[in-house]
């Protein structure tokens, strides 16, 4: 058993709420493992330095402004329907914030490319997605506060819900 970490934006509940029936429509199992959020850093330290890292990230949320996200439209990956921000800029400048302490990680080890792409995921799937299998409803726009990151455990492969190790709030101003 290998407990994994990853630095996550948990979605206030205003978006969860209008996420959520997405997430159900689309794909009812993921649902449960964890929150809608979009990942900054995963994997992220090995488990046994999450208090260090927590009271590292804290010292750099103190530093950080909250900003706002508003996420505006679907997105396709090739195996992967998700949401995407209308300004990613202030995210990948959260990460690049973070990488600056932690320059030994990046998102998801590079199996995708140098590039961040925040994101929320609604369906995260093991084949090929054809877009017009999924009829989406309309989008309306979710705009929302990012004002806290978390720091999240999980069981790798475990089909267990992700937890939350330590809240780091953006208090930078």
């Amino acid at each position: 058993m290998e407990i994994v970490t990853g630095i996550m934006v948990n979605l206030p509940h205003v978006a969860q709420a209008v996420i959520l029936p997405l997430r159900r429509q689309i794909n009812r199992e993921q649902v449960i493992w964890y929150p809608a959020h979009i990942t900054l850093l995963y994997p992220f330290v090995p488990y046994d330095q999450v208090e260090q890292a927590a009271a590292r990230l804290a010292d750099l949320g103190a530093r950080i402004p909250p900003f706002r996200v508003t996420l505006s439209q679907y997105g396709f990956f090739p195996k992967a329907i998700y949401l995407k921000p209308a300004d990613s800029l202030p995210l990948r400048s959260l990460l690049q914030a973070v990488q600056s302490i932690f320059p030994d990680y990046v998102p998801y080890q590079g199996e995708f490319g140098s590039e961040y792409n925040p994101h929320v995921t609604l369906l995260n799937t093991e084949q090929e997605i054809q877009q017009a299998d999924f009829h989406l409803p309309p989008l309306e726009p979710i705009t929302f506060e990012v004002n806290r990151i978390q720091l999240m455990s999980g069981i790798k492969g475990a089909q267990l819900p992700w937890l939350t190790e330590a809240v780091i709030r953006l208090e930078g101003g």
